[in-house]
């Protein structure tokens, strides 16, 4: 073997966003923004690259052996535990004192390290290079990406050195030895649970606290509706492409959901009915869709109109609880005029916004959109949504 390569999708929220908070249901949805991962037998080294921060990682593997071996870390492939707050710190400091890096922006490394370490019994040298097309802090889930990326390449790699070493690893299509080319991975149903579950233990350790909605969404693709810890896969959403819009405004997550948090202590009664509608918009989009499967998304007209009035309301709302910006509210208002609709996503108060197209909106209609937005200084992203989850080839 000589190339292992992983790619895993973003995600956006298409309905839901802060009512989730307090147990309703979001709609989270795959994107075509991906993250790529590619890792490669090595020599005497474990090498890490994030060439889009630039940064570079490199260890011996006498020294991460040691570490391993001080911190009690045991091999552990099948069922993933988290790391608990000792092993976490310590490794902060291996990586703070053997780099010289700030530890506030190496919780990614860390977080590989722990995989890497669990998922091996001898710790193997690989060259790692990780690169994204996901905007990083914008709430389209670069960071979860990431993390399938970290799971899936360990997990899948430590799968072919076990075939390796055991005689199975060289196996032919065609007649043709395929260690010679590239050769897609299928990934069953159970191997993706297992790398969704090892990508949540790397999420816990960069923040804390997930919901868990990300990686999933990163791993299984398409859609799936949140509620309270629960995931449900929803229809397919052939036919939908969004218009991504980053207004480049900072905004602090936490910040958003304390405040829309407080506003609901102080105003229970109108506060509440909002969560309450958004709810139900949520609901109503998960039944438009899947009506949708049921015709094949064709002649869905009276489906996909429900859809983007569902779109205009909650970003009412979600303007009612005061994460809108007026940077949120120009894109929209540009979309508008050119007939097409849209919210913010995500935690909102800047961040990114999304405008819904569907087969019955015109070429012009988007070409007319991005040209005025980007003249206003905010890039675009067109994608299609609701695609596949993560991917792997080897050759």
């Amino acid at each position: 073997m000589r190339e292992l390569e992983v790619s895993s999708p973003g995600k956006v929220i298409l309905y839901g966003e802060h009512a989730v908070v307090f147990g309703k249901t979001a709609l989270a949805v795959s994107i075509n923004l991906r993250t790529k991962l590619t890792i490669k037998e090595g020599t005497d080294y474990l090498v890490v690259k994030f060439p889009d921060m630039n940064k570079v990682y490199t260890w011996r593997l006498e020294e991460l052996t040691q570490l391993r071996e001080s911190l009690c870390l045991d091999t552990c492939t099948q069922i993933p535990t988290p790391a608990d707050a000792e092993t976490i710190e310590g490794m902060r400091d291996f990586v703070t004192s053997s780099c010289n890096n700030n530890t506030d922006s190496d919780s990614g490394i860390v977080a590989f390290l722990y995989l890497y370490m669990r998922l091996f019994s001898a710790l193997p040298p690989l060259a790692v290079n990780l690169s994204s097309e996901i905007p990083i802090g914008a709430g389209l889930g670069s960071s979860a990406a990431m993390s399938v990326c970290f799971s899936s390449s360990l997990v899948l790699y430590s799968n072919l050195l076990n075939e390796q070493n055991t005689g199975n690893g060289n196996c032919k299509e065609n007649g043709h030895d395929t260690r010679t080319r590239r050769k897609e991975i299928e990934i069953n149903p159970e191997k993706r649970q297992l790398i969704s579950d090892w990508a949540f233990m790397a999420e816990k350790i960069m923040h804390g606290t997930p919901s868990g909605i990300d990686n999933s969404v990163s791993t299984f693709g398409g859609a799936l509706a949140y509620r309270s810890g629960e995931m449900l896969p929803v229809s397919d959403l052939s036919g939908l492409q969004i218009l991504l819009v980053n207004t480049k405004v900072p905004r602090n997550t936490r910040e958003l959901v304390s405040a829309v948090r407080n506003r609901h202590i102080l105003l229970p009664k109108v506060i509440g009915p909002i969560f309450d509608a958004i709810e139900r918009i949520t609901q109503t989009a998960i039944s438009s869709l899947q009506a949708s499967a049921i015709k094949g998304f064709k002649g869905c007209q009276e489906e996909f109109r429900t859809l983007e009035n569902l779109i205009d309301i909650n970003q009412g709302l979600l303007a009612g609880l005061g994460v809108s910006h007026p940077a949120l509210g120009r894109v929209v208002e540009i979309f508008a005029g050119n007939s097409i609709h849209a919210k913010l996503t995500g935690a909102g108060g800047g961040g990114f916004a999304l405008g819904l197209i569907t087969p019955y909106v015109q070429r012009q209609q988007v070409e007319k959109s991005r040209h005025e937005l980007e003249d206003l200084g905010f890039p675009c992203y067109e994608t299609q949504i609701g695609g596949s989850g993560v991917r792997a080839w080897y050759s």
